[in-house]
């Protein structure tokens, strides 16, 4: 999911599937990449070449919507 030398697609897949599949581990791993790319975005401005934004795009909005789904469905023990 964080290896850029993969595509775009394979990473958006991997993040689907681990918010699909549960895997509550990646909570932080989904955080950290959502981070990453919003601190990216604000930084680059308009500097960020059109296929890179729209690859990022695409990995950003998967992993928004897989946290979602990893949050709303983990149920804090206790």
């Amino acid at each position: 999911m964080n290896d850029r030398k993969i595509s775009a697609s394979i990473r958006q897949q991997a993040i689907f599937l681990g918010g699909e599949a549960g895997f509550l581990e990646l909570i932080p791993v989904f955080q950290n990449l959502v981070q990453r790319i919003e601190k990216r975005k604000d930084r680059a401005g308009r500097n960020l070449v059109e296929k890179l934004l729209k690859e990022e795009d695409l990995i950003y909005s998967s992993a928004v919507v897989s946290l979602g789904k990893l949050i709303s469905g983990h149920k804090p023990e206790g």
